[in-house]
């Protein structure tokens, strides 16, 4: 089956990570695939992937773009492509909007994944009326984590009996990642932090920054914070404010980061708003203790606190108190550690949850639907 992946994301992230575990996926079925993009993201996806499927480019963005460029492209791309399906893979809830008409109106079969929704996300009626017949058309709309499908539900005033909605949690490949095993190493004194995060508002990273002016220096060395995003000179006047230069590194993107979380003590994400994120999965997989807020897709991830410590948005002082608590009490973090690892291979493989992900493409097919 010649089958269509598409997302306007505009920057790197976790939708590059499901992007490329998607495409293996569909390639390793046998299915022609292709990679629609949005012509002038920064997405790491089109060059990791232009040796293996078709990777075209074109004006997706809304807020870059207007409407009839973004038609016309649409329309120019399904032309050329003539694909059997498409699976749109959001960066929000209003990623893609025009090309899932488009794809709809040819009568293309039509897969999407939420890869995050807002817990106060809200729509103009026109957005909530295409995102609902989006919904109602598809084979399938994948949600990372209940959560994000529960705020979705919300935000549109639920969705008419043949939205196909369903929980599918993001996966990794932990073979080889687990760097305490079964447990039993300890956190160094002073430690280092790490967090892995689009420089952007809703990770909330200056919380972080914030939190590690509180925390001594003989308990806390060094915070590096791996990511790119429109807030890196905003997070760098933070860090001068407290006087953290020598303390907090704000170090880019790294293609192998999850390679050098092991060098690291403890694993934190004070995001306000997430799908599931990968990198904390990839940190509970290499047996890094965690610090995350409390909103849905990490409680999820963390198994609401058995695998990680979860503390509310935007207070420094509770992130700084639980970050302080992480290394003091090393039993009880070395046991959510263990939990940690455990859950990951359990409920996380990647290639379980890709196969889920196959299995919707196949059930609505021999549906018809």
């Amino acid at each position: 089956m010649k089958i269509a992946v598409a997302t306007d994301v505009t920057t790197r992230g976790g939708v590059d990570t499901y992007i490329r575990f998607l495409i293996h996926s569909l390639v390793s079925q046998g299915h022609d695939v292709s990679l629609i993009m949005e012509a002038r993201s920064g997405s790491d996806a089109g060059r990791d992937l232009h040796h293996t499927v078709e990777v075209v480019r074109i004006p997706l963005y809304r807020r870059w773009h207007d409407q009839a460029q973004i038609l016309e492209s649409c329309d120019a791309v399904l032309s050329s492509i003539d694909p059997e399906g498409v699976h749109v893979v959001t960066g929000s809830p209003r990623s893609c909007l025009i090309l899932r008409e488009r794809v709809i109106r040819r009568g293309i079969n039509l897969v999407i994944t939420e890869s995050q929704v807002k817990e106060s996300e809200s729509f103009t009626p026109a957005e909530r009326d295409e995102i609902r017949a989006s919904y109602e058309a598809a084979l399938g709309v994948i949600f990372v984590s209940r959560g994000n499908r529960a705020a979705m539900r919300e935000a549109l005033g639920g969705w008419g009996e043949r939205a196909r909605a369903q929980v599918v949690p993001n996966g990794v490949d932990s073979s080889g990642l687990s760097r305490l095993g079964e447990g039993g190493g300890q956190l160094r004194v002073p430690g280092r932090l790490v967090s892995v995060a689009r420089l952007s508002p809703e990770k909330s990273l200056s919380t972080l920054i914030d939190a590690m002016a509180l925390l001594p220096a003989s308990l806390v060395s060094q915070l590096d914070i791996f990511g790119t995003g429109p807030e890196e000179e905003h997070l760098s006047a933070r860090i001068k404010l407290h006087g953290l230069e020598s303390r907090v590194r704000l170090l880019g993107w790294s293609r192998d980061v999850t390679r050098k979380l092991s060098s690291y003590d403890l694993f934190v994400l004070p995001s306000v708003a997430e799908g599931m994120p990968y990198a904390l999965l990839e940190a509970l997989a290499v047996g890094l203790p965690v610090v995350a807020t409390d909103i849905p897709g990490n409680a999820e991830a963390l198994d609401n606190g058995a695998a990680g410590v979860l503390v509310p948005i935007r207070q420094p002082h509770a992130l700084a108190a639980a970050i302080q608590d992480s290394f003091g009490n090393t039993e009880a973090t070395m046991q959510r550690v263990r939990a940690g690892i455990a859950l990951v291979r359990r409920e996380h493989d990647i290639d379980s949850r890709m196969a889920q992900v196959l299995g919707i493409w196949d059930r609505g097919l021999q549906s018809g639907r």
